[in-house]
């Protein structure tokens, strides 16, 4: 693979150097690319770093694929001529870095993944070039193939792995519960808008990688340790406690800008469930509150009729459409020196920002390298108890 013959490369290189040489601090970015119809990868690092701009990686948590953007110089228009890369080529991309975060830091490589090119566009003056590509998810019939198929008394893990088999695909499931189906039907749908429906139903995240299908639950990264801090620049903080063993949180202090929104259109404070069993002529309900938002009259309480069994599967109901309602209340965002160990599913704690402190989770996260290297994240407020 043209990833390892790249570090291969850097390795031998350094083993060159004199035992005390300190390597300045970098970032770079190393590219293979596969042409349509080859089995084959070549590094292209070298031959492209003449005429690279940048280099944009977007990280989604749930809903939209993985993209890379490539922007090249092209005054020679070589990119528009021999150079043209042909749609449904690979890229693979890594972000490394060395002494980032001090001298004498190790390597640091990040492979991001693989890319299938779909689009090229060009500017001018002066004549740019963009290359783009979204993440490779699985087989082309995942997202392409209209198929048609019913399920009686199943479950959604037992559906996701099934289709994950059929897409040769490796079942991450991330949630400590597993959705009753009493009926679901898959028709004139691809297998991936057939689990993403299935999903938003359950209240569940979709995402899916060159080998993975991963299926998890908000609330289950919502509520683990923060890894990292994110600190208002110029504030007084209290030392991090760690306890023994425990590794400490990385804390970011250098924020280049950031901005944010609450919101109470469309946001509610609690929401309450109620079926009526025509059959049994019985009514049941049951009602949610949001423990944050209890006593905030001006919001309204969002009602939900849908079938329902029992008062637990009312109020399991009730709490899904309250954090699907309720998620993107408090958002912020952030732009900082770029660092490989941002990504999206990440929660961080927010410290300075008055009342928007807090737990947050990273929605998206976008890594741009050129002639400096610098990250920007989504984030919204976890939910407490939901």
């Amino acid at each position: 693979m043209s990833l390892q013959k790249s570090l291969a490369k850097v390795q031998k290189w350094k083993k060159d150097l004199t035992p005390q040489t300190k390597l300045a601090r970098r970032a770079w970015c190393t590219i293979g690319y596969q042409h349509w119809g080859s089995k084959e990868s070549k590094d292209i690092t070298d031959d492209i770093s003449k005429y690279l701009l940048d280099v944009t990686f977007t990280d989604n948590l749930s809903g939209t694929v993985d993209d890379v953007a490539i922007s090249l110089e092209d005054r020679g228009r070589l990119w528009v001529g021999d150079w043209y890369p042909v749609k449904g080529s690979l890229l693979e991309v890594a972000i490394n870095t060395v002494a980032w975060e001090k001298l004498g830091d190790e390597q640091f490589t990040l492979p991001i993944g693989k890319f299938e090119i779909d689009e090229f566009e060009g500017s001018s003056l002066p004549d740019v070039v963009k290359i783009k590509g979204v993440a490779i998810i699985g087989s082309t019939d995942l997202r392409e193939k209209k198929k048609d198929k019913s399920w009686k008394t199943t479950t959604l893990k037992a559906i996701a792995t099934e289709k994950a088999k059929d897409n040769k695909l490796k079942l991450v499931w991330d949630a400590d519960f597993d959705p009753p189906l009493k009926d679901a039907s898959q028709s004139a749908e691809s297998d991936l808008a057939f689990l993403q429906k299935l999903c938003n139903d359950a209240g569940f995240s979709l995402k899916v990688s060159t080998e993975q299908l991963i299926i998890f639950d908000d609330y289950k990264y919502e509520n683990v340790k923060p890894k990292v801090i994110i600190r208002r620049p110029g504030g007084q903080y209290q030392p991090v406690q760690t306890k023994e063993g425990e590794q400490p949180p990385l804390i970011i202090t250098r924020a280049l800008s950031y901005s944010y929104k609450s919101k109470t259109r469309e946001v509610y404070r609690a929401c309450h469930v109620k079926y009526t069993d025509k059959d049994k002529k019985s009514v049941i309900e049951d009602t949610f509150e949001d423990p944050d938002r209890k006593g905030h009259t001006y919001l309204a309480v969002l009602e939900v009729n849908e079938q329902v069994k029992d008062k637990a599967e009312a109020k399991r109901l009730a709490k899904k459409k309250l954090r699907e309602a309720n998620k993107e209340a408090d958002t912020m965002s952030f732009s900082f020196p770029g660092n490989p160990l941002i990504m999206a599913s990440v929660t961080v704690n927010l410290e300075g920002f008055g009342v928007f402190d807090g737990n947050y989770l990273i929605t998206k996260a976008t890594h741009t390298l050129g002639a400096n290297y610098s990250t920007s994240i989504d984030v919204r407020r976890c939910l407490n108890g939901y």
